[in-house]
């Protein structure tokens, strides 16, 4: 959860949460839009309301316990390190970027782990489709603001990479060139795959999951490298996302 989340979470004005950011935990924040730590925001909010409760935005839930939450955080965490001592690349695509606040609390989560992670250009392209396009719901428009706000600040400082160019733009049936996201990031992750890198890739998409982790049984084009597949659950945490197609079993698991 973001400032401005939270003070919509409790109603109050941002500049009274600043101050209590400061004067109780010793917190400046640079950026309404930066997540603040779950511990935190869970204090702030106990002080006005002690029976919050958002089930509708999914920030807290009752059956989620604190265990389950531990065990699959730590477990997330340590998928991370696997991938990066093994040299993975990371790849995210449109409706991860635009699960918030899940997304910001996992992106935490990588950059605690100092690695980089790659957003498609055809990612990009359909952020800027969603931000014009009038049938859009207006909530969906300033998820996709957020995001493509945060992603191009974070690839000026070297810790968001962006791949692809307008060349990955592909024809329909009339030969028009169009955004196919999902096809695209399966050619890239198949490419990398058959250059021997493994990948992890990032989608709350079950077809894309399905059809991306198939990859890894193509017998045509057999690879030492490997494509794992998860989404992002609640507090940023990386789940599997299909029970008909699982991910390859890692030495950690």
């Amino acid at each position: 959860m973001n400032l401005l989340e939270l003070s919509s979470a409790i109603n109050k004005p941002l500049e009274e949460i600043r101050k209590i950011l400061y004067n109780d935990f010793n917190i400046i924040v640079l950026s309404d839009d930066m997540p603040l730590q779950e511990e935190i925001t869970e204090k702030i909010i106990s002080m006005f309301n002690p029976n919050f409760n958002n089930d509708e935005n999914g920030y807290f839930d009752e059956d989620f316990c604190l265990e389950e939450q531990q065990v699959s955080l730590a477990y997330t965490r340590k998928l991370l390190r696997y991938c990066i001592a093994n040299k993975y690349l990371f790849f995210i695509d449109t409706c991860s970027l635009l699960h918030q606040p899940a997304f910001f609390m996992f992106y935490k989560i990588l950059k605690e782990q100092k690695n980089v992670l790659y957003v498609p250009y055809v990612v990009i392209e359909e952020l800027k489709k969603i931000l014009i396009d009038k049938k859009r719901d207006e909530s969906l428009k300033k998820k996709a603001e957020k995001a493509l706000q945060f992603i191009c600040m974070e690839e000026e400082k070297g810790e968001i990479v962006f791949i692809g160019n307008e060349k990955d733009k592909r024809n329909n049936e009339h030969g028009q060139k169009v955004i196919h996201a999902d096809r695209v990031i399966i050619e890239k992750l198949n490419f990398y795959r058959n250059d021997a890198r493994s990948c992890l890739f990032i989608t709350q998409d079950h077809d894309a999951t399905v059809d991306v982790l198939k990859l890894n049984e193509w017998r045509s084009l057999e690879s030492n490298a490997l494509i794992l597949v998860k989404k992002i659950g609640r507090e940023g945490i990386l789940e599997d996302n299909a029970d008909d197609t699982v991910n390859p079993t890692l030495p950690i698991d």
